[in-house]
């Protein structure tokens, strides 16, 4: 495709790996990993480890969501 390679020419990149940061119910946003030229392509473990930490940042925005809500709700609690 012509606009990936603009992206990876751009990017002075080799490869271009993307990984949702999403739970069931949220997406949160994009985890991207680019190789630089002349670097090693990423491998199978580089893309589990990917997919590992895409996982993590979205339990972790996931909590921090749940969390705020808890605060508000304790905050309207408290003023009765």
């Amino acid at each position: 495709n012509d606009r990936n390679r603009m992206l990876l020419e751009l990017l002075s990149a080799s490869s271009l790996t993307v990984c949702p940061i999403q739970t069931p119910v949220e997406k949160y946003g994009l985890l991207v990993v680019f190789g630089q030229k002349g670097q090693a392509a990423l491998t199978q473990d580089d893309l589990v480890v990917m997919e590992k930490v895409s996982n993590f940042l979205a339990l972790y925005f996931d909590n921090a969501a749940n969390f705020e809500k808890e605060a508000n709700v304790r905050k309207i609690f408290q003023q009765y």
